[in-house]
């Protein structure tokens, strides 16, 4: 509870969720990472966390306002995959 809202001060739910996430993927008997190099896991590892933090409800606006720019340039192919999979996983969080 306090504690844990202490340690992060915002985000706390989907930093727990991040830290949650790769405490299963990296368990010797998951064994979902062990493959990768130590450059991949980290690749992996902010993939994945730009991705569940993007679920934060307080950066909305901001996710709503860089979508608005993508989509009135005339470059929309130009948008970082990153991005991209940060406003899928968010449109799948506010449509639940």
């Amino acid at each position: 509870g306090a504690s844990v809202a202490g340690a992060f001060k915002d985000t706390v739910l989907e930093k727990h969720h991040v830290i949650r996430a790769f405490e299963v993927m990296v368990d010797s008997q998951v064994g979902l990472l062990e493959g990768l190099s130590t450059e991949s896991y980290w690749e992996f590892r902010n993939t994945v966390s730009g991705c569940i933090l993007a679920t934060d409800f307080l950066q909305h606006s901001e996710y709503c306002t860089r979508l608005a720019e993508f989509a009135a340039s005339s470059s929309r192919s130009d948008m970082p995959k990153q991005l991209e999979m940060e406003f899928l996983i968010k449109c799948a969080d506010i449509s639940n």
